[in-house]
């Protein structure tokens, strides 16, 4: 679905009707995406329009943010619940894949211990 902006009210119709525990979201842009039932963490862009990930837990799980990473190669959030450990990513067009593929690299190394269930998602 394209643009949270335009599309909410659809994605929230589609929410209610299937009730999913989590939810990725790439290219929020500068918003933070709201939904009936869920709560938000976000990584947004600081200095240019676009971009931007959200990871939306049903408001009955914790959700803490962990670690953000934002830059013109990735831009990525990570979050826990009780029970995963969840990581959305997005690759901006023209990004250098190479470097981006190191920065995950990195965050694995440093965030894939956890004996949590990972869920991994984005637009790459």
């Amino acid at each position: 679905m394209r643009s949270f902006l335009k599309n909410g009210e659809k994605l929230q119709e589609l929410v209610d009707a299937t009730s999913p525990a989590v939810i990725l979201l790439q290219e929020i842009w500068q918003m933070t995406p709201e939904l009936k039932g869920y709560k938000c963490v976000d990584a947004k862009r600081e200095h240019r329009s676009g971009g931007g990930v959200a990871i939306l837990a049903k408001n009955d799980q914790d959700l803490k943010p962990i670690y953000k990473h934002m830059d013109k190669n990735l831009e990525l959030i990570c979050a826990d619940t009780s029970e995963y450990r969840i990581f959305n990513i997005y690759l901006p067009p023209h990004s250098d894949v190479a470097e981006a593929l190191n920065i995950l690299k990195l965050v694995i190394e440093k965030l894939g211990k956890s004996k949590k269930v990972k869920i991994w998602g984005g637009d790459f």
